[in-house]
């Protein structure tokens, strides 16, 4: 069993060897003896660069999303509490629709979908359009002896989250001819909340099923907001 070699001593040891009478051979066996002891025990000696470690499929890092910039928010896009009631804070139905003596009336209902409180004031802006986009009629005069609003005045309405205000479109729709006058099918509403300039469009249809057939001289009247 060969002794174990340190560092220098190994060295001197070999180097002894070699000076003494032993024979060639047994020279160079010590010889590579003394050289491998000295590898053995040379800084560094024996290891090696660790590999680099390939990640495995699943650990790979996900890059982090970059946000998309989002458009500025129009202006008066956000409902302000307590404030008026701004077009796009009111989902506006029809609902409800009767005759009444050659007329027709229809019974809006005007709910607040935003998440706070708003008034309504007055009256709605209201035009019919036919199919092509044109005006059907004239455009509608205030009248408080209407519909939900019978004998009412103008009053303030405050609609908290998922309440609803109400009002009424009355227009000739009963009887038409060369005595009366033309009629009109309308195809889509604009309605503009009291005191704002935004616009909503909704379909012409009533609740029967039918929709709005304006006759005689296009006159309309609507009347204002109630709770």
């Amino acid at each position: 069993m060969l002794p174990r070699w340190r560092g220098s001593k190994a060295k001197r040891e070999g180097l002894r060897m070699l000076a003494t009478n032993q024979s060639w051979p047994a020279k160079m066996c010590w010889l590579a003896v003394a050289s491998i002891a000295l590898s053995a025990c040379s800084p560094g000696a024996g290891s090696s660069a660790k590999p680099a470690t390939k990640p495995s499929p699943g650990s790979v890092a996900t890059p982090t999303p970059i946000p998309t910039p989002q458009p500025p928010l129009a202006e008066g896009s956000i409902q302000k509490p307590g404030a008026e009631c701004q077009t796009s804070s009111l989902r506006i139905t029809i609902a409800s629709d009767q005759g009444a003596g050659g007329s027709s009336i229809a019974g809006f209902r005007a709910e607040n979908v935003s998440l706070v409180s708003c008034t309504l004031t007055g009256y709605f802006g209201l035009e019919l359009l036919d199919q092509s986009g044109n005006q059907v009629g004239s455009s509608p005069s205030r009248d408080n002896g209407l519909g939900f609003s019978t004998g009412s005045r103008p009053a303030t309405v405050t609609l908290l989250p998922r309440d609803f205000a109400r009002f009424a479109l009355q227009w000739w729709g009963n009887y038409g001819g060369a005595q009366y006058g033309p009629c009109h099918l309308a195809d889509q509403i604009v309605l503009t909340a009291p005191d704002q300039r935004a616009h909503v469009m909704i379909p012409a249809r009533l609740p029967s099923g039918s929709q709005i057939l304006e006759c005689g001289n296009g006159n309309k009247f609507i009347g204002p907001v109630s709770a």
